[in-house]
């Protein structure tokens, strides 16, 4: 039996017999190329309108930021000691490797343009204290990866207009940890002076873009003493305004309307809260039901429609509040194999149709060869085409 049939088989079905332990480092996934598509499962049966498959094995390094093409087909990102590479689940479909060098990048997320081209923004993670970190901005073109690199901080989340502007939110490790933004077309990118200083590190920061481009940012300021409020910031007058949308909270999240209403959910107290902007100014802050960790994803479909992914327990639950309230489905279930803290990260996207496309990380403890060890397993389910 070759070393990559016997490793393959060992990851699917956890076989040991014959094969060398799963090791954590870069050999222990096949990462040839022509694997990337092999390594997924089939779609799973639709039930109650939804259907699930695997995308990346047990053993495999990745983020669950995606981003969907035209066609509803996701593009995400990949990574091991030596390795960053866009995964794709459109049929046929091949990227090369991204030509990174380090090690685990801040991801700040993926983007598919109008023209099927993919585009993303990743940072090394320097030390705290460093004026010098660069952002790196790929994008794929006639099959092959093109760059700029920005010293701008690390990246912490990255969006895409309807014009095909690119947009970036990152954060410099040091001082007061000033925020700024990154905007424009992919060849000439622009990068704007700080418009708000968070005081710390901590990655309590979103940005999402309207149809139009206008930023618009959503943040956890910590002050003195240490009470941390949540505060809006846009630049859709053509000048960065911020706005406080409530005196306590943590863990912010933003999704826009195309149109540009922003929607913004957070955590008081062990109680998730939702704030819609009103366009004569102010919002409408109101209690979802939500109580426990705080949603590890939002996004707001164009009639309004706010889509939530909550991790509760050993469950992964979508909500969604239309006219009818807040309905709830649950997407996964943790079997007992997985870990104490099953779902390591997750991500939501809705489609051209509207349709909910959700990847997350399951973490399984697993024994081989006599020792425990906790690997990773990336899961994917949407609603039924």
């Amino acid at each position: 039996m070759s070393p990559r049939l016997c490793l393959s088989l060992l990851v699917a079905a956890m076989v040991v017999g014959g094969c060398e332990p799963i090791s954590l480092r870069k050999q222990e996934l096949p990462l040839e190329l022509e694997d990337v598509d092999e390594r997924m499962t089939p779609w799973g049966a639709c039930e109650g309108g939804w259907q699930t498959r695997t995308v990346l094995p047990l053993g495999t390094k990745a983020n669950p930021d995606f981003g969907l093409d035209a066609d509803g087909y996701a593009y995400f990102l990949e990574y091991g000691d030596d390795l960053l590479r866009v995964v794709t689940t459109r049929p046929g479909r091949r990227l090369e490797n991204v030509p990174w060098m380090g090690m685990y990048p801040w991801i700040g997320g993926v983007r598919v343009d109008a023209q099927g081209e993919v585009h993303l923004a990743v940072s090394p993670q320097f030390q705290d204290g460093s004026a010098s970190v660069p952002t790196y901005f790929f994008r794929s073109s006639q099959g092959a990866w093109l760059s700029e690199r920005i010293v701008s901080g690390w990246v912490h989340d990255f969006d895409m207009d309807a014009q095909g502007e690119l947009h970036a939110l990152t954060v410099m490790p040091v001082g007061n940890y000033p925020m700024r933004h990154i905007h424009g077309p992919p060849e000439a990118l622009v990068t704007d002076e700080p418009f708000v200083v968070l005081q710390n590190r901590e990655r309590m920061h979103h940005m999402r873009v309207d149809d139009k481009g206008h930023a618009h940012v959503v943040y956890q300021f910590t002050g003195v003493p240490r009470t941390s409020s949540i505060q809006y910031a846009t630049n859709a007058s053509g000048t960065w305004v911020t706005e406080q949308i409530a005196s306590e909270g943590n863990f912010p999240l933003i999704a826009v309307t195309p149109s540009g209403t922003p929607h913004v959910v957070w955590n008081t107290g062990g109680d998730v809260w939702l704030g819609v902007r009103r366009a004569e100014g102010g919002w409408d802050v109101s209690q979802t039901g939500l109580s426990g960790a705080s949603p590890a994803s939002m996004t707001v479909s164009d009639s309004g429609e706010v889509h939530l992914l909550h991790e509760s327990g050993k469950n992964l639950d979508h909500w969604v509040r239309s006219e009818r309230g807040w309905e709830k489905t649950t997407l996964s279930v943790a079997g007992e194999d997985t870990f104490a803290v099953p779902f390591s990260a997750s991500h939501l996207e809705l489609d051209a149709r509207g349709r909910v496309h959700a990847i997350y990380g399951l973490v399984m403890e697993v024994e081989l060869n006599g020792e425990k060890r906790v690997l990773k397993r990336f899961d994917y389910t949407r609603q039924c085409p």
